[in-house]
């Protein structure tokens, strides 16, 4: 008789769910989601394929948090997440956001610690990688169990000569970093000064998707008396234990030591404070700001602000209805940076129907391509643009 056929070998390791940030875990009322820190909403609903408002609203009901999309979370924090219409083969795994932002053929790895980074290595295949390829590449036997929780196989597990495509995203045990194509494969690109503020820090939606071609976040090498913008966490208003969010804030270069691995030792005098701090380049969260005119070097002069936009006459972009400006504030925040106009509808009285607007990246020419605010066709009125989701 014929002997009977035997099951092409996976490639997957051996493994098990885990509990910690970036997992979905199951609890009775339903399943949450463990978030990094900062991580939003709006991008846990978008990597899961579910409704943001949907998130809110559970979220509410089964945590009493009121939250919004763009709202920056805790580590830790959990959003709860619907019921799935089929039992999931596994609980779902979320990588990083920085990991999302990779071009193929690119490796993404930091250290576990309290900011919800959990010591994964993410890889993005390219040239329709095979499994075995990619394990022969960075020299280990077999792609990590992790593999199987994200979105691209949901359970399914790949086989040694399958056929990935581009951008297929992989877990890698972290055996592979010893590899020489580990070393380069995180060498990543990285995006242009403006894309960096705006939060991102990979370069798809840079150099792939916008095809920006300005230099490098961290480009030129500091001198003294350069103009750089560091990123660092702050209060914003709300629950700490739910909400954080991160702000850029403006300085100039006062001195600067070579050390011996080739940074560079940095004391940085911030806008409107005495003395210095001590900062390192490079860093993700160190900006060289251009000198070029597309980005502003300084922050917007408050009363100036208020002086111009304060009592005007706009309609939003895409509005039919009319407002009038009830406050203007100047703002350093990740993604929410530079002049915020609210706004009230000429037909309201009172502050229930509020609502918040973005000028521009502070109000001057900038890559971000966000339509400056610019003369209405009626009289001196003026046209806001609202921030993008």
């Amino acid at each position: 008789p014929p002997r009977p056929r035997r099951a092409p070998p996976s490639i997957v390791g051996e493994g098990a769910a885990t509990r910690g940030p970036g997992d979905v875990v199951l609890s009775r009322a339903g399943p949450d989601y463990i978030c990094r820190l900062g991580e939003t909403p709006g991008h846990v609903g978008n990597l899961l394929h579910v409704a943001p408002d949907y998130i809110l609203d559970l979220t509410k009901r089964r945590h009493g948090r009121d939250l919004q999309e763009v709202s920056g979370l805790q580590c830790g924090a959990r959003l709860a997440l619907p019921a799935p219409r089929e039992p999931w083969r596994v609980p779902p795994l979320l990588p990083p956001k920085a990991a999302t932002q990779m071009l193929a053929g690119e490796l993404y790895h930091r250290e576990a610690d309290d900011d919800g980074h959990d010591g994964r290595c993410y890889y993005k295949c390219h040239d329709n990688d095979t499994p075995q390829q990619i394990c022969r590449l960075f020299g280990v036997d077999h792609l990590a169990y992790d593999t199987l929780r994200l979105d691209n196989f949901a359970g399914s597990k790949p086989l040694r000569s399958d056929r990935l495509k581009d951008e297929t995203m992989v877990v890698l045990p972290v055996q592979c970093l010893q590899s020489d194509a580990a070393i380069q494969a995180q060498r990543r690109a990285k995006p242009c000064a403006a894309c960096r503020l705006e939060g991102d820090t990979g370069a798809i939606f840079c150099r792939k998707q916008d095809r920006h071609a300005a230099p490098n976040y961290d480009e030129p090498r500091p001198q003294m008396d350069t103009r750089v913008r560091v990123r660092y966490q702050v209060d914003d208003g709300r629950d700490a234990e739910d909400s954080q969010a991160f702000a850029w804030f403006f300085g100039s270069v006062v001195g600067l030591e070579e050390k011996e691995n080739g940074e560079l030792a940095l004391k940085v005098n911030y806008d409107g404070e005495e003395g210095h701090i001590d900062e390192t380049w490079p860093s993700e969260d160190l900006v060289i700001l251009p000198t070029d005119g597309s980005l502003p070097l300084k922050s917007p002069d408050e009363a100036a602000s208020k002086e111009k936009y304060m009592n005007a006459r706009v309609r939003p972009r895409g509005y039919r209805l009319w407002c009038r400006v009830v406050n203007v504030e100047i703002s350093m925040v990740e993604a929410w940076d530079g002049v915020i106009l609210t706004l009230r509808r000429e037909d309201m009285r009172d502050e229930s129907e509020d609502d918040q607007f973005q000028l521009s990246h502070l109000s001057e020419a900038s890559c971000w391509a966000r339509p400056e605010l610019c003369p209405a066709p009626r009289g001196a009125a003026i046209v806001a643009a609202p921030p993008p989701a």
